[in-house]
């Protein structure tokens, strides 16, 4: 006769004790100090600000100042234009070929900047980290792997995050927008081609380039992703709590992910480019999407792991 084995299934859930909660506020409160610290020992003898012009009005000065009103300056910028039609459109030029155009420097904004400068990188660097767990999750469904069923929940935590570092790094953009990207400047000034301070460059990258793109393209985005990511969610839990063998919440997460992987996969790039690259407008790389993508999917992994690992450091536990 043989002999049956009774094997017992116990509802296991990832939670986070209160040591791990005591240690993150730990962190958030000794970072918001050196933070303070930071700011209170910021140099404030350079910026812009105390020079009482505007943007828009140091830009004209400073065009007036390195052309002229002379006809010497008109000579230089057409002795110019070729060099400039024969390099538009390749990355890592020098870019005195172009032309006169506006120039910035650090001493002439003000001591904010900074700070905006640097709220704008963590914003990103959590926004995108985030986001690329949200891709995880997506890519586990499209291959049905089995293996990431005991461990998902702790990328649908680490992607709820994403619109946090969204709103910080839009918050930052919003404010000094002006200091950090210098195509912002000559955008307000208007300039046609002929005119002393004309840049090829950026006029060639006008189309995409400025502000409406600038601000509106990736709160659109944004908002698809988390309305996707919100409905893998559901779907998520919907999953857990079905009958045995209703696979139907399944079925919908696959093609959830399907979708959100191609569109995620089309647009990354595009704020990456909107928001770091164009710090820079006179450089590109066509593989900077590529670089942004790879750091910030390496760095969600090595999180995932991180709190897949209670023993690492006896923070977490899985209860």
């Amino acid at each position: 006769m043989g002999h049956g084995h009774y094997i017992e299934i116990k509802q296991e859930q990832f939670s986070v004790p209160a040591k791990g909660k005591q240690f993150a506020i730990l962190l958030i409160v000794v970072g918001l100090i050196l933070a303070g610290i930071g700011i209170a020992t910021i140099d404030r003898s350079h910026g812009g600000a105390h020079h009482g012009e505007t943007p828009k009005t140091e830009a004209k000065a400073a065009v007036h100042k390195e052309h002229g009103a002379g006809t010497d300056a008109h000579a230089k910028a057409d002795e110019h234009k070729a060099g400039a039609e024969a390099h538009e459109g390749h990355g890592n030029v020098d870019n005195a070929q172009f032309g006169p155009r506006v120039k910035f420097h650090p001493q002439d904004k003000p001591w904010t900047t900074r700070i905006w400068a640097n709220l704008l990188i963590i914003g990103y660097f959590l926004f995108m980290v985030s986001l690329a767990a949200l891709f995880f999750i997506a890519v586990q469904y499209i291959a049905n792997a089995g293996w990431s069923a005991a461990i998902k929940r702790i990328p649908e935590a680490i992607s709820t995050f994403f619109p946090i570092g969204f709103v910080l790094a839009f918050v930052a953009i919003l404010i000094a927008k002006n200091d950090l990207y210098h195509w912002v400047h000559y955008e307000h000034l208007h300039l046609k081609k002929g005119d002393p301070g004309f840049d090829a460059i950026l006029d060639g990258k006008k189309w995409f380039l400025n502000s409406n793109m600038f601000l509106i393209f990736p709160v659109v985005l944004v908002a698809i992703w988390w309305l996707l990511g919100r409905k893998l969610r559901s779907l998520s839990i919907a999953e857990d709590t079905a009958p045995s063998g209703d696979l139907t919440s399944h079925k919908k997460s696959i093609r959830f992910s399907a979708g959100f992987a191609v569109i995620y996969g089309f647009t990354i790039a595009v704020v990456a480019w909107l928001w770091m690259m164009s710090i820079d407008a006179h450089w590109f790389s066509t593989i900077f999407g590529v670089y942004n993508f790879a750091t910030s999917w390496v760095t969600a992994l090595t999180v995932i792991c991180f709190c897949s690992l209670p023993e690492v450091f006896g923070i977490f536990e899985n209860c």
